[in-house]
């Protein structure tokens, strides 16, 4: 591995904090949605895994798209910063949005959530991952 020389060290460590902080909220949120769904949305069983199959289907599909976007726009940080805003935007969702869908039209909450949890955490986990490969590549940071 190259030592990190002066030029890229501040981007060097921009990007390690972010992947930090980014798996961190992750992994310590999506831990709680199941129990989340269970007692606030009063989901069965049944129902919070169809949710939680559900969005694997979406994250599967929006993985190619977030993929094609990433080809297109190379090292731009555009991407990175749609799921940084709508990840920010998750509470506002989940209090606003996606509980009273699951409460008054449960299929339609469980595919407009499936929907925003993929753009914000499923596929963008694979975004942050693919973006901070190309910088590491790029740096010779490998």
């Amino acid at each position: 591995m190259k030592l990190v020389n002066a030029a890229n060290k501040s981007s060097y460590y921009k990007i390690s904090l972010f992947i930090f902080l980014y798996f961190f909220t992750w992994s310590a949120s999506i831990g709680l949605l199941a129990i989340w769904l269970g007692q606030k949305t009063a989901l069965s069983g049944a129902t919070i895994g169809t949710v939680f199959a559900v969005n694997g289907v979406f994250a599967v599909m929006m993985k190619p798209i977030y993929g094609y976007i990433m080809d297109k726009i190379g090292m731009s940080k555009s991407l990175l910063y749609f799921v940084v805003g709508m990840s920010a935007l998750m509470a506002p969702f989940f209090i606003y949005v996606y509980q009273p869908l699951l409460l008054s039209h449960t299929p339609l909450g469980i595919i407009v959530g499936a929907i925003y949890l993929s753009f914000a955490w499923y596929a963008g986990v694979a975004a942050t991952e693919s973006y901070a490969d190309r910088f590491s590549r790029m740096n010779q940071l490998e």
